[in-house]
């Protein structure tokens, strides 16, 4: 494990209904347009049929690093909305506390 130096900011991606009932299986577009320094974790994803679809409540996580907190964040919410599943969630107020301060 290395250490760096910049913020990062981590957006988790869920379906509609989380964390109550919630439906899987739906087809995940857009991770081929993510930026090649943002990080993906897959925690409720799986690949059928060679396409990764949608397998549990916490489907995705994003991460950015930035100079900033606010960079950082501007960076994760850019690629985050470059990702989609049907009913796909998330929170809008991540770090947002912390980039208001830089």
């Amino acid at each position: 494990m290395r250490w760096a130096a910049e913020p990062a900011v981590c957006v988790v991606l869920v379906p509609g209904g989380y964390p109550g009932k919630y439906e899987t299986g739906h087809p995940v577009e857009g991770l081929d347009r993510v930026d090649p320094d943002v990080f993906v974790f897959h925690g409720g994803t799986k690949l059928v049929d060679g396409r990764v679809v949608t397998s549990g409540g916490r489907a995705l996580t994003v991460a950015a690093r930035g100079a900033t907190v606010r960079e950082a964040r501007e960076k994760v919410y850019d690629n985050v909305r470059r990702i989609h599943f049907k009913d796909m969630h998330y929170r809008t107020d991540i770090a947002l506390e912390a980039a208001a301060g830089g």
